[in-house]
């Protein structure tokens, strides 16, 4: 497959997978000519000043210079506003060619340097705006790459995680790294951080989006644990997926976070952002600048959605990641190279694993949470075996598109140790854990 085709699979890996909450708008007030009608229909003005631009990933590509192109325009775009947005948030992605698992793992070097020069040269055209970064999995070169080794060597003064205060909220700048969790160092950092705040409100920047229930988790957890504890509103701005997407997530404990993903400019080749602006010591409204040159204002009203991990409210007896020490990996197989992160599968084509399951007793069902599986691309098989070399090939008895039970047949129930091989259908599949119950 050529590099064309596979970042063509690739997007759609990202836009189709990994973000797995129901994209739930924020209540559309209306479509407006410009920003500050936009934000007039929300009673707020522009020229008050103490607002902020943000925007989906930037992607500065050495072969597809478009979307070099169109950073551009959205710099000079937003230079038009008097007085101007006090900074642009850089969702993540900066560049395309970090990341080892999207190209020509030849090439990949040399052209991940050539585009931190273009990244430069973006920054330099939107000066005197401020940009406020976001690491994503494409600015690092593999799943344990925790320093953002290509960033550390030639952009040496940007910080991969940081936080600031502007007018009056607390912003938090999140690293998800490769793989949608955050190293030790950052934990720490981020929990001495917050100890320090005395409930002003938080805005949290990050690359991947939270609240998923498919593979990218692990950091969401980690952000989930900040909304339980404290006693601030907290908002949570993502990329990642390239599209516009807006939900209230729940919390088990009953508080409530709102998240925006916002649209990549590479998706409809459009010169895409969104303002945010501050008042009372809030986000008071944001407005969406579409790919028609026209604004979009919205408020905060969308559905409240559970904020869970792939295994909860499931009954499950017993949950096995990557990570468990009773599982097993036999054998793994990926479309494309690398196919394995820290604690999940991507680009998955075939795997089996053997998992030990002496200290669970019964059980009679097994599922594969956090998975994506099915697709058009060969026949997805899902097999079983009790001692690695005897397969039984089943249908799973319930699914959906990030999950599959099984009901196991009596010669497979109860056993010390069971196997799973599973032979994907495409290559955007993804996989994160097996329970039993």
């Amino acid at each position: 497959m050529d590099r064309r085709s596979f970042l063509k699979k690739a997007s759609l890996f990202t836009a189709m997978n990994i973000f797995c909450v129901e994209n739930i708008f924020a209540k559309n007030i209306g479509t407006f000519d410009s920003a500050e009608l936009a934000f007039k229909a929300l009673g707020i003005s522009l020229k008050d000043g103490n607002y902020f631009a943000g925007m989906g990933d930037p992607h500065f590509n050495v072969e597809r210079t478009h979307y070099n192109d169109l950073f551009n325009q959205v710099a000079d775009e937003l230079k038009t506003y008097s007085p101007a947005p006090a900074f642009l948030a850089m969702l993540g992605d900066l560049i395309s060619n970090g990341n080892k698992c999207a190209g020509d793992v030849s090439k990949n070097h040399n052209m991940a340097i050539k585009e931190l020069e273009l990244l430069k040269a973006g920054i330099n055209r939107l000066k005197p705006i401020e940009p406020k970064f976001v690491l994503g999995n494409h600015d690092t070169i593999e799943p344990k790459d925790f320093d953002n080794v290509l960033y550390k060597k030639y952009m040496p003064e940007l910080k991969s995680y940081y936080s600031f205060d502007f007018a009056g909220v607390h912003f938090i700048t999140l690293n998800g790294l490769h793989c949608a969790m955050l190293d030790d160092d950052q934990l720490k950092w981020l929990k001495d951080d917050i100890a320090k705040l005395k409930g002003q409100d938080i805005v949290i920047f990050i690359h991947q989006p939270v609240g998923s229930v498919s593979a990218e988790y692990k950091a969401g957890l980690v952000v989930r644990d900040i909304v339980n504890s404290y006693k601030g509103d907290v908002k949570i701005i993502a990329g990642h997926t390239h599209k516009n997407a807006q939900m209230t997530l729940h919390t088990p404990s009953g508080k409530t976070a709102s998240q925006f993903v916002l649209e990549a400019p590479r998706k409809n080749k459009a010169p895409v952002y969104w303002l945010f602006a501050v008042r009372n010591n809030k986000i008071a409204g944001c407005v969406f600048r579409n790919k028609d040159a026209k604004f979009e204002a919205y408020s905060f009203d969308g559905k409240k959605r559970d904020w869970l991990e792939p295994f909860e409210k499931q009954n499950y007896k017993a949950v096995f990641s990557p990570l468990s020490p009773e599982y097993e990996e036999r054998k793994v197989e990926g479309w494309f190279n690398p196919s394995k992160c820290i604690y999940y599968y991507y680009f998955l084509k075939h795997l089996e694993v053997g998992i030990d399951l002496s200290k669970v007793g019964k059980y009679s069902k097994l599922a594969l949470l956090g998975s994506r599986l099915r697709g058009k691309k060969a026949k997805t098989k899902f097999r079983f075996s009790s001692d690695g070399e005897n397969w039984t090939e089943l249908e799973p008895t319930k699914e959906n598109n990030f999950y599959y039970e099984f009901d196991l047949p009596e010669s497979l129930k109860n056993k010390k140790k069971i196997y799973v091989d599973l032979w994907t259908g495409h290559v955007a599949s993804n996989f994160s854990c097996i329970a039993v119950k």
